[in-house]
């Protein structure tokens, strides 16, 4: 996964710039809330638009589902907190 961060688009319109992740997610991550996956209901960023836009949250997906429209879906934040904290 990348990590998307918003940009001002040299026609001055907002766009993401996609970055490597300062370190892998992990499980602690998941469970912590830090893992930089988002909720699109909560904000109108562009990542979030993407997140609406794949429908993630919709319950009547499968986790299989869930997890594909995840994977291709940036960030919206670093991993908060180092490994072995």
């Amino acid at each position: 996964m990348k990590v998307g961060t918003e940009v001002e688009g040299s026609d001055g319109k907002p766009m993401l710039r996609l970055s490597d992740p300062t370190r892998p997610m992990t499980v602690q991550d998941l469970m912590r809330h830090t893992s930089g996956l988002t909720y699109g209901n909560r904000g109108d960023s562009l990542i979030h638009k993407s997140y609406m836009d794949a429908k993630i949250g919709d319950r009547t997906a499968t986790v299989e589902e869930m997890v594909t429209r995840l994977s291709k879906l940036a960030l919206a934040l670093q991993s908060r907190r180092p490994l072995g904290i």
